[in-house]
């Protein structure tokens, strides 16, 4: 009996050692930075970077378990590195099934690495292998987030809170605006009426699909290599009438903006304090200040006070 105990009792502590330390070790062998700040760039660089309003679409932030109102040298985003790179505009972008053996060819849905991630990190028994549930866990993260920053961090649901957030920046506040969005429809599970609990809690941009096929539509990475399905063609039609961004790739100097992949389990050449590197790459290559704006920033704002809800 007293070694049945002491098993137990090594098996609790080397449990809890794994709760408690597992989260970061798995954060920093995913996420990596080639070149750790500080970064420098030209007098010019750095004097238009200031006057940026900066947008980043694609951040995977929410998935592992860092506090990202504290500074911290893990993965790619917290509060104060935005800050230092005049991030006005942050996307953070939640997926919620990860299919083992991922690769931009072709990706079956029987498997999912994230209710793994979930389990490490303590998530509530009702998120795993649940998309729903994960894409709302990690909705409310963020909104305790935005709760404890005292101000230096908001939630964009409408067009009044994207106004009131450029009010700020302008007289020279360095809030920053959270976008809630999904990396793939596999939160809805198949049920359209999901999108409404999903609105409800913030998001406001979707893509139809990621690495494997939705009962949306089919992922250049998934099996079917499909479009739209007639779900999706209704998913469309329900996105359009409340407002939500319907993530897909575009260009043109006045119809692109930044889409990082910061915390994407991704190796990423600078985080986002470094921001300013792209800004000065863009005068190196002859780019005028006014579509520089338009990249780093000011299209992704007029598409949000386009289409984000009144």
């Amino acid at each position: 009996m007293k070694k049945l105990l002491a098993v137990a009792v090594v098996l609790g502590c080397l449990l809890l050692l794994a709760r408690l330390i597992g989260p970061s070790i798995l954060d920093r062998s995913q996420n990596h930075t080639l070149n750790p700040g500080p970064y420098r760039v030209s007098a010019e660089a750095a004097a238009l970077h200031r006057t940026l309003l900066l947008a980043d679409l694609h951040a995977d932030t929410l998935l592992w378990g860092r506090d990202i109102l504290a500074p911290s040298n893990e993965g790619h985003i917290d509060l104060p590195r935005l800050v230092d790179g005049n991030v006005g505009i942050q996307g953070f972008t939640v997926f919620s099934t990860v299919p083992r053996g991922i690769n931009i060819e072709r990706n079956e849905d029987t498997t999912d690495l994230v209710r793994y991630i979930a389990m490490l990190e303590g998530w509530p028994v009702m998120t795993i292998g649940r998309p729903k549930r994960v894409a709302l866990y990690q909705a409310s993260r963020l909104r305790k987030f935005v709760d404890q920053s005292n101000g230096g961090l908001i939630l964009l649901r409408t067009r009044g809170d994207l106004e009131r957030f450029v009010q700020q920046r302008q007289a020279g506040s360095h809030v920053v605006a959270a976008l809630l969005g999904t990396e793939g429809a596999q939160p809805l599970e198949g049920d359209i009426r999901n999108l409404d609990e999903l609105y409800a809690a913030g998001f406001r941009m979707m893509s139809p699909s990621h690495f494997t096929d939705t009962a949306v539509g089919g992922s250049a990475a998934g099996a079917s290599k499909g479009g739209l399905t007639a779900l999706g063609r209704e998913w469309v039609k329900r996105m359009e009438a409340r407002g939500m961004l319907i993530d897909v790739g575009v260009v043109g100097a006045a119809h692109v903006g930044l889409g990082s992949d910061f915390d994407g389990a991704v190796t990423e050449p600078f985080d986002p304090s470094g921001l300013a590197l792209i800004t000065e790459a863009l005068l190196q290559q002859g780019l005028s200040e006014h579509d520089i704006q338009l990249v780093m920033g000011e299209n992704v704002a007029r598409v949000l006070g386009q289409i984000l809800p009144e």
